[in-house]
């Protein structure tokens, strides 16, 4: 019986061999490093979507015939999310609207939309007014601000578009019209 148990306990023979010539495994695992990483430097990045298609993909062709009668366009969306969780303070307001200043000075920025730069439009004895929404919010009582706050509510082309519906985030929409000549833009 105690024989048996010895011969179970005997050492794992590839255990051994890989103890025996560790040197040669360290030197071959970094070999197998290097080769594999050997083309790391020339891999790039294609971000439009158009590497996935052949050039005579109808969908393809297709998209390229409405950008080329219409216009190609890209954009990015800069997301408001105060911790207090309300858009209409006079600083979450400020912030918006200094960002949709800022963000016209983006390269290739075509449009930026935000509430503070929607066009609010409103009649005045007999005249028909057209202005931003917000102007100024550095200066703004509550009470416009309210006023503000309801108008936008109001408006289904804000809501869940510009504005969350329980008015916790707001964003600020930049058009792009990128020339497409370089992954680089």
């Amino acid at each position: 019986m105690a024989n048996q148990e010895k011969s179970s306990l005997q050492p794992f023979p590839l255990g051994e061999k890989i103890v025996l010539l560790r040197w040669v495994l360290i030197v071959f695992s970094l070999l197998v490093l290097v080769a594999a990483s050997w083309g790391i430097g020339r891999l790039t990045f294609n971000p439009d979507n158009r590497v996935f298609f052949a050039s005579n993909n109808p969908d393809r062709l297709a998209l390229d015939a409405l950008e080329e009668t219409y216009s190609k366009s890209d954009g990015i969306v800069f997301i408001v999310a105060p911790k207090d969780g309300r858009i209409f303070t006079q600083t979450t307001l400020s912030l918006i609207e200094d960002m949709t200043k800022r963000s016209w000075q983006l390269p290739y920025s075509r449009r930026v939309d935000s509430i503070t730069n929607f066009q609010h439009t409103f009649a005045s004895d007999d005249d028909l007014i057209v202005e931003d929404m917000v102007n100024n919010a550095v200066n703004m009582g509550d009470a416009e601000i309210q006023k503000i706050r309801e108008v936008a509510l109001g408006l289904p082309e804000i809501v869940n578009f510009l504005i969350s519906e329980n008015t916790d985030t707001a964003g600020v929409w930049v058009n792009l019209a990128l020339p497409g000549k370089s992954t680089e833009e």
